[in-house]
């Protein structure tokens, strides 16, 4: 690849003028709505883009969102082995702090893993237009992943697993079991399986898609007669490259709007090996991925009502020692229209800072797979995946309110935990102590006595309002690093 990189947050990140240091060009940039300092390293046959965040005064730690609030300038400095140091400031008035972090380079291991290849359908369906929906998505998966100002579809991205939304087809926000019933559907009959299977056997990849379930029991009655009882579920289901039923999930965490007609879904649902294989190679070996699966409201506290450090979802992700984690979504914005469309193709970043915060127990404990997704050693380095797989657009609200608005920026990142570098004397490295951490201890434990640095990758995100294809190969390097670091108490 020649030439400058790309923008990798689609208009986010304002480029200042490049520096050359040690015959590497680097640039460094400020995010106009949320500051803070990006870098791109420029190499001959490889071009790797490293994103350094810091922290914010009052959090511990802060993912994201940059130092300062919003228009507020800021000053940072980037230290590493690989390059001098490099200042950058706005300028606009007098800074209030100055943060000077040592951070250290990620490399993206070059030895040759096994591809992993993921793609979600972020779209805007129509509440209740199934058949307006499977067209749009169809038309999407075709051309729905903009490259080099070119659309290219999945036929060309080859993913091994597809995912899409919190109720893809049907739309979500429905006000009552009246107004659902009539898309209701038993697992793997239905218009949503119906097009999980074509999709999957079309494009060979497994496919993910959120729908509303029925469940029909027949129950015995007092005088021998047999009823049929039904129970509704949120459901995910999952199909195979040949359209076969592989699982169905059930949300187990209701929202408001779900508990108007759904019931809870067994938690031990939630996980399940799938068979995944390199879909670009004939005969090419399959792997077994510990994956678990959720919906939308299963990260966030049980009916907002237990501690908010429970963090009840990432626990089990934990525990099953998962490789991949899939969430399909309908996440609200908390913004307006007008916040909303002033957003003009960026990612819902307030959104995004959440979503990671409710994984904090990948990031401050220790993963405990053998095996990574992509069939690197899980000795050197650990890492899980996990996919926000959420939608756009809006829907109209119960008869007297607001429509929803859905924040979109549908994300493919993995948490990683490697060990930290011994400085030459053999302690650990300064470098290495200002960022991440990933102790079995608990919050109040030393963050700097771990022994893993922990960095978050992003392979791609998308716009909160856009349309398309979300979609990363987990061998290729990121397009983002994020990293941790301890704010000043």
């Amino acid at each position: 690849m020649t030439g400058p990189p790309p923008n990798p947050t689609a208009g986010v990140l304002s480029l200042a003028k490049p520096i050359r240091t040690n015959n590497i060009t680097c640039r460094l940039s400020f995010n106009r709505r949320y500051p803070s300092v990006c870098y791109y390293l420029h190499k001959t046959k490889k071009l790797p883009v490293y994103f350094v965040i810091i922290a914010v005064p009052k959090q511990i730690y802060s993912l994201l969102t940059g130092f300062g609030q919003q228009g507020r300038p800021f000053v940072f400095t980037i230290r590493s082995p690989a390059i001098h140091s490099a200042a950058f400031s706005t300028q606009r008035r007098r800074p209030s702090k100055y943060h000077s972090a040592p951070f250290p380079v990620l490399r993206i291991d070059d030895q040759q893993h096994r591809e992993m290849r993921i793609a979600t359908l972020q779209f805007a369906p129509i509440l209740g237009d199934v058949e307006g929906n499977i067209r749009r998505a169809n038309e999407l998966l075709q051309n729905g992943k903009v490259l080099g100002g070119v659309g290219i579809g999945v036929d060309v991205l080859k993913p091994e697993i597809l995912i899409l939304p919190e109720l893809a087809l049907t739309g979500y926000n429905f006000p009552s079991l009246e107004a659902i019933k009539p898309y209701l559907e038993s697992a793997g009959k239905g218009p949503s399986a119906t097009w999980a299977r074509d999709t999957a056997r079309r494009y060979q990849c497994k496919v993910c898609v959120g729908y509303p379930e029925v469940e029909e029991a027949g129950t015995s009655q007092a005088d021998g007669s047999n009823s049929q009882q039904e129970t509704y579920y949120n459901s995910l289901l999952v199909v195979d490259e040949n359209g076969e039923v592989l699982h169905n999930y059930r949300k187990t965490f209701l929202y408001y709007t779900d508990e108007t007609w759904a019931a809870e879904g067994d938690v031990k649902r939630g996980f399940r090996e799938l068979t995944l294989r390199n879909s670009q190679e004939q005969n090419s070996p399959s792997t077994n991925v510990a994956t678990s699966f959720g919906i939308c409201m299963d990260i966030n506290p049980y009916k907002f009502q237990t501690p908010f450090t429970a963090w009840e979802f990432a626990n089990r992700v934990l525990d099953s020692k998962s490789q991949l984690v899939v969430i399909s979504m309908a996440w609200l914005t908390s913004l307006g229209r007008e916040e909303l469309d002033a957003l003009a193709g960026e990612p819902e970043m307030d959104t995004f800072n959440y979503w990671i915060q409710r994984f904090w127990p990948l990031i401050k404990k220790r993963l405990r797979h053998e095996v990574n997704l992509d069939g690197d050693d899980a000795e050197s380095g650990k890492k899980t995946v996990i996919v926000f797989a959420n939608r756009a657009g809006e829907e109209p609200g119960p008869e007297g309110t607001n429509p929803v608005l859905y924040a979109g920026t549908s994300a493919i990142i993995a948490v990683t935990q490697r060990p930290r570098r011994p400085s030459a004397d053999g302690e650990t490295s300064a470098a290495d102590k200002g960022s991440g951490n990933g102790s079995d201890e608990d919050e109040s434990g030393d963050k700097d006595a771990s022994p893993f640095d922990v960095k978050i990758l992003c392979w791609d995100m998308m716009a909160a309002t856009a349309e398309g294809i979300c979609f990363a190969d987990t061998t290729m390097d990121p397009k983002m690093v994020f990293g941790l670091v301890k704010a000043s108490r």
